[in-house]
This record gives C-alpha cells, structure tokens and sequence, in this order.
C-alpha cells in the first residue's frame, strides 16, 4: 500500500481496490486458518499484524472496514472456519470505536 510493493511500486489508490481488499482478506485468512503443517494464529495476533501494517501494507480504511465488519458480525467466521472467536478483542486493540 505505501509504494514499495513488486512490481511496480504502486501506492495507495494507484493500486485496484480489488488488490487492496484482496491484501486484507487473504492476510487475514492465512494467517487465522489451519495447515497440515501447523495450526491456526489466534484473532488476537492476526488483528495485531493488520493493525501493525496498516497504512504500509494494508489500506487503513479497508482495514478499518474489515473489522468493523467482523465486530458488527457482517462475516460468520465461525461458519467459516468453524472455531468460535471472542471478537471483543478487535475493539479492545483498535485505537478508536468500531462504528456499529
């Protein structure tokens, strides 16, 4: 997101939203989810490394957006990856409320 991606250094909005998004979900999605070779990361380090990439690697709004989405219970994680999650930890390590 801050310019100092492959290949072509794009930033911010230069970058397709679909690419942006697609940065969050997937991140978000490797890190949480299950491997033969290992187990899944807990919310609380996988909310840590988003907020820590925020605005370098990851688009703040859309990060904002995704949590936002997840705490408001817009995306069934536990239909998803069929582990029940205290979301609670997404507003606890959020520096601002999460609009509801």
């Amino acid at each position: 997101y801050d310019g100092t991606g492959y290949p072509r250094g794009l930033k911010g909005e230069e970058i397709p939203i679909e690419g942006r998004l697609l940065a969050v979900v997937d991140t978000f999605d490797a890190m949480i989810s299950d491997r033969p070779y290992r187990k899944g990361a807990e919310l609380e380090v996988v909310v840590r490394e988003l907020l820590a990439h925020r605005g370098t690697q990851f688009d703040p709004y859309l990060v904002d957006l995704f949590l936002t989405m997840l705490v408001r219970g817009d995306i069934d994680l536990r239909g998803i990856y069929h582990r029940d999650y205290d979301l609670s930890i997404i507003t606890t390590l959020t520096s601002k409320t999460v609009p509801v």
